[in-house]
């Protein structure tokens, strides 16, 4: 009997372990962030503007069950290396796109810089979650961000990516 209830917790702990999510540890922004994403990941970089400043962000992600995981990291440009509280109101309006990006309106008060937050939204045809963090490091804005449908995303070993998630010292 032990041995029968022994095999039955066993299948279960692997029924629950998803062979989509084949975990590699990525290093991106010269080792400013290193974690983990589920695939193989890919790498895009793209000039983005917020508050008339440009910046070449670079996304390394990975998609397993319909969930994007992403790292992001993007050199601040000189005027705002030595520029602290302007550096802070451009990681804040990358952080304001994502509610807006999900037409949820951002509460007045923001969460802190380098602090998870999730937002629950609308997407094309299904709610959407966005569990994500932006942060200041060194002279670096760097975020992490776990995007999917929402059915999905609890589905998903999300806390496995957060677990694995290793910054500099974020403000």
């Amino acid at each position: 009997m032990l041995r029968l209830i022994g095999v039955v917790l066993c299948g279960l702990a692997l029924a629950g372990c998803s062979p989509d999510f084949d975990w590699r540890v990525v290093s991106v922004g010269d080792g400013m962030v290193t974690g983990v994403l589920p695939a193989r990941p890919h790498t895009q970089t793209r000039t983005i503007d917020f508050d008339g400043q440009s910046l070449d962000l670079s996304l390394t992600m990975a998609e397993a069950n319909d969930v994007l995981f992403v790292l992001g990291h993007a050199v601040l440009p000189e005027t705002l290396q030595g520029d602290r509280p302007a550096a802070r109101v451009l990681a804040t309006a990358v952080m304001v796109s994502f509610y807006r990006n999900l037409g949820v309106t951002p509460p007045e008060v923001l969460p802190a810089l380098g602090a998870r937050f999730i937002i629950d939204g609308q997407g094309t045809e299904d709610p959407v979650r966005i569990e994500a963090l932006v942060g200041l490091t060194g002279g670096a804005l760097v975020e992490a961000v776990v995007m999917g449908k929402r059915q999905m995303f609890e589905r998903a070993p999300v806390q496995d990516f957060w677990t694995a998630l290793k910054t500099g010292r974020l403000d």
